[in-house]
């Protein structure tokens, strides 16, 4: 039994759902489809569809999505309807090749993910003292050689029908883009479920060298960070890193390969360290700002053309970043739940507490400017339900003080 038979087995279906249920998230629309597929047993359908070669007839759409803060656009590929939760079932049992991947590969891994390579960061004594070595691979889901990936995939997973069902999934080079059948070669397919797998995948190899070698190595898909002696072991780690990218076909994004030096601050995966201080990164800081700029501007426009007053426009700016940073129920993912937990000072969050302020004053007025502040009151913004990210920081700070007490008083 293969993972495409597993299609057709309704308790692994059912399994699925469970798994699904547990996670904070579980959109609404999701659990529907999940529940139609079970209910009318249409994975039977889908499995047949695959054995008899009937689902590679279905063309995959492409779609371009604007990266936070920046004009530029990201590729993304996907299939709609049920048949993304066929795709998305699939990436699930996929999990039972995670054996493939190195113990310091921190991405789309249940076990090991952003969290763990956080933890393992802030647990290094010599941190300051060490030469911090970060780069970033251009393009890498749309860089990915499918002329690598494929016979590497073949020759590690003993399932041929999966392999062959993901082959043929990556060599389709056919998509509907914005109505018209185009072609093109998708790389490893970002937006697909399982192009994260294809990313850890392909740079298993480089995962092993460096962790053998002894390296303090950290790798979350294309985003890496190496941590060495001196400017000698630097170099070497550097000329590898480099020559086995140029192999795979991949290029260092030069704009974001940085060397810091000890006692230097850096910034890895949102956060800024300047060991012991951990805040959020300015590139952090910046998207946000980019997002909250673009949302007051759209919300002004929308009040001004359907003549909204001015409180209700503004409430519903406040009802958006709240739901942003705090979420709308107990143990959401969220930008506190993320952030929260790891930063030790509350600089950057006073920086965003100030700039959301400036901007939901800003809808009232379509202006900058000191005289706004008697627009639009502090206390008139909490009536309205904002909420200070300072604020409500250390509200968290004092409720772990509090957990870890009675947690202890429970050990005594």
């Amino acid at each position: 039994m293969g993972i495409i038979d597993d299609v057709r087995s309704e308790e692994l279906w059912r399994a699925f759902l469970c798994d699904r249920e547990q996670k904070v998230s579980f959109p609404k629309r999701f659990r529907q489809q999940l529940e139609k597929i079970i209910d009318e047993k249409l994975y039977l359908s889908f499995y047949e569809e695959i054995v008899s070669g009937s689902f590679h007839e279905r063309i995959p759409v492409k779609k371009l999505v604007a990266k936070t803060g920046k004009a530029e656009k990201r590729t993304v590929y996907y299939y709609p309807g049920l048949t993304g939760c066929l795709l998305k079932f699939i990436n699930w049992r996929l999990a039972e090749y995670s054996y493939l991947f190195g113990k310091d590969l921190y991405s789309f891994s249940g076990e090991r993910n952003s969290k763990s390579a956080l933890s393992r960061l802030l647990r290094i004594k010599d941190l300051r003292d060490s030469y911090i070595y970060k780069l970033d691979i251009s393009s890498y889901f749309n860089s990915i050689d499918q002329s690598i990936l494929i016979p590497e995939l073949e020759e590690e997973i003993p399932d041929r029908a999966l392999t062959d069902f993901l082959q043929r999934i990556l060599t389709k080079h056919r998509f509907i883009f914005e109505g018209t059948v185009i072609e093109e070669d998708p790389g490893a397919m970002p937006g697909l479920p399982f192009a994260g797998f294809f990313a850890n995948f392909y740079l298993r190899g480089m995962d092993s060298f460096f962790s053998e070698k002894g390296y303090r190595y950290f790798r979350y898909a294309d985003d890496i960070m190496v941590l060495c002696s001196d400017m000698d072991d630097y170099r070497y780690v550097k000329e590898n890193m480099e020559d086995m990218l140029e192999r795979r076909h991949l290029r260092v994004n030069r704009a974001k390969e940085r060397l810091y030096l000890p006692g230097e601050s850096f910034e890895f995966l949102g956060f800024g360290f300047d060991p012991p201080k951990v805040d959020l990164s300015q590139v952090a800081f910046r998207k946000i700002k980019a997002r909250i700029r673009r949302q007051a501007r759209s919300i002004r426009r929308w009040m001004l053309r359907k003549d909204v007053e001015t409180p209700a426009a503004l409430s519903v700016m406040i009802r958006k970043f709240d739901r942003k940073f705090f979420g709308t129920q107990p143990g959401e993912i969220c930008w506190a739940a993320w952030y929260f937990p790891w930063i030790t000072t509350d600089a950057t969050l006073r920086q965003v507490d100030r700039y959301l302020q400036q901007e939901i004053r800003y809808i009232a007025t379509g202006r900058h400017s000191n005289m706004n502040y008697r627009a639009v009151s502090y206390d008139e913004m909490k009536r309205l339900g904002y909420r200070s990210l300072v604020n409500e920081y250390y509200k968290y700070i004092e409720m772990s003080k509090n957990e870890d007490c009675i947690h202890k008083s429970g050990e005594a």
